[in-house]
């Protein structure tokens, strides 16, 4: 009890380094010693859990992780209040969970409930609830949903652009808005909308050049969809324009 933190410490050290295992074990150590402590309801007891859930995700024990976060989350909620951040982080995991076991109707649940919490505790246009849009437009195309789909990532790019206007330099947010930009150009690909897919693949190389540099594998994929768009779309010189850059940045 009087070393906990360094045995958190440790296993979040141990996790960081890909040592599971062994992070597994001291983070039940650390579960114990807070249930032990206070009880089986206090967010410690929670954050235990929550942690217990991310080994388990990166040992790809799902029903094992599922477990944990769904127990981290009723914790949460009991001690919490039910519109906590820390509520949205464990249902988001939940609702990984649940996708990575193909149980798409029930990830689709929590992480609504997610971005309902999310909004109540930070705002509609949180950063941070971009990522659940972007979970949510994911599990609508498992469905082949691709409307709502379309719905969920448009709602993800409202929130980045409102956030980039108030933080322009900030990279993350510029890599997370062009993946959601690459997201509907997939969509206006599969639906032959390739005029519209030419103009969002445009913005998100330019995001992507601007965090990854010209000659990243990243931006050279983006690259090679949007010169297919332009010529699916009957913009040839577009088309080729783009197709020699691929070319030229290419690594000899």
């Amino acid at each position: 009890m009087n070393h906990l933190k360094d045995i958190h410490d440790e296993a979040a050290r141990l996790l960081q380094a890909n040592e599971v295992v062994d992070a597994q074990r001291l983070f039940d150590v650390v579960l114990q010693c807070q249930r032990h402590r206070h009880g089986p309801s206090h967010p410690d007891v929670a954050s235990a859990l929550h942690n217990i859930g991310i080994t388990q995700l990166r040992a790809q024990n799902h029903e094992e992780a599922l477990k944990a976060f769904e127990e981290a989350a009723r914790v949460r909620k009991g001690s919490l209040g039910k519109s906590h951040q820390l509520v949205a982080v464990s249902l988001v995991k939940v609702g990984i969970t649940l996708l990575l076991l193909h149980r798409f109707d029930e990830a689709l649940w929590s992480f609504r409930e997610a971005l309902s919490v999310r909004k109540h505790a930070l705002g509609a246009l949180h950063p941070s609830s971009a990522r659940i849009y972007n979970n949510i437009g994911c599990v609508h195309v498992e469905f082949n949903e691709f409307k709502e789909a379309r719905r969920a990532f448009e709602g993800a790019l409202d929130v980045q652009r409102s956030a980039l206007l108030n933080d322009p330099e900030n990279a993350p947010l510029m890599f997370a808005t062009a993946t959601t930009l690459c997201n509907l150009g997939y969509l206006y690909r599969y639906r032959d909308m390739h005029a519209k897919a030419s103009d969002v693949l445009k913005e998100a190389v330019s995001l992507q050049e601007t965090v990854l540099g010209r000659n990243h594998s990243t931006v050279l994929s983006t690259l090679d969809n949007l010169a297919d768009s332009c010529a699916n779309s009957g913009n040839a010189a577009e088309a080729l324009r783009f197709y020699n850059n691929v070319l030229e940045r290419f690594p000899n």
